[in-house]
């Protein structure tokens, strides 16, 4: 894993401190973070804001620092003002402040560090958030296991590449490789509707 972060530093630019609160390259707001500091503190993400590099995880890419902020405080904002409630109900976890979307598919949908334990209580999981639909999938029990589960997989070439796109996709390797060393994951869980 050393070596991967190593290759990343000098392929990318380290993000600026400056971006996150407190100074801190990514807020380490969750247990288990280690590595998605480091990460940051290597690279700021695949790029500026703007550009589509090719996507690292079945096709999502790295947010950089500034994508992180902006996307987190427009999700944030858009559940204070009750965007995807209705008169009579209120929907609980479409979107959960605390969440720290680090990985995204351009379209909405965001794979995220969860820093509140939502549904399991287990803060700094990897939940994947998909903005159409209700199944929030608890991928990973924290960054650090599924970044060096990642690592391995694609150290090992379990991942296939999409030439049009220079893509990684999972392949039926990686996914047997994921569930070999996170045992019980993803966990399947759904946003609820509450009365007002």
């Amino acid at each position: 894993m050393t070596r991967y972060l190593a290759a990343l530093k000098k392929a990318y630019p380290p993000a600026h401190a400056a971006l996150a609160p407190n100074g801190a390259v990514l807020p380490n707001e969750a247990p288990d973070m280690d590595c998605a500091v480091a990460l940051y503190a290597a690279h700021d993400g695949q790029g500026p804001d703007g550009q589509f590099p090719p996507n690292v995880w079945d096709g999502f890419r790295w947010l950089n620092v500034r994508g992180i902020a902006s996307t987190r405080e427009m999700l944030d904002g858009m559940v204070k003002k009750g965007e995807w409630d209705d008169k009579t109900t209120k929907l609980v976890d479409h979107w959960a402040p605390g969440w720290i979307p680090i990985l995204s598919n351009g379209c909405g949908d965001h794979v995220v560090i969860d820093s509140a334990g939502t549904f399991t209580g287990k803060r700094g999981q990897i939940i994947q958030f998909r903005h159409d639909d209700g199944f929030r999938p608890v991928i990973a029990p924290s960054f650090d296991a599924w970044f060096a589960v990642w690592v391995e997989s694609l150290e090992a070439g379990m991942w296939t590449i999409d030439a049009g796109m220079a893509s990684l996709w999972n392949t039926e390797a990686s996914t047997a490789l994921f569930a070999q060393r996170m045992p019980g994951y993803p966990l399947g869980h759904k946003v609820k509707r509450i009365p007002r």
